[in-house]
């Protein structure tokens, strides 16, 4: 439910919770996974709530 949700939301506005959760269920991979590296190269040690 979570995701199928989060999935309505403008990608500008998810959390690194929220892209690890669609990323986790291979939603949307194409384009989350650019910005998850992003985040990654700014901060390596970026975590959601896992």
């Amino acid at each position: 439910m979570t995701a199928h949700a989060l999935r309505r939301r403008p990608i500008g506005e998810l959390a690194v919770e929220d892209m690890r959760l669609l990323i986790g269920q291979n939603v949307g991979l194409a384009h989350l996974l650019p910005l998850a590296l992003e985040v990654l190269r700014d901060d390596p040690m970026a975590e959601g709530d896992m």
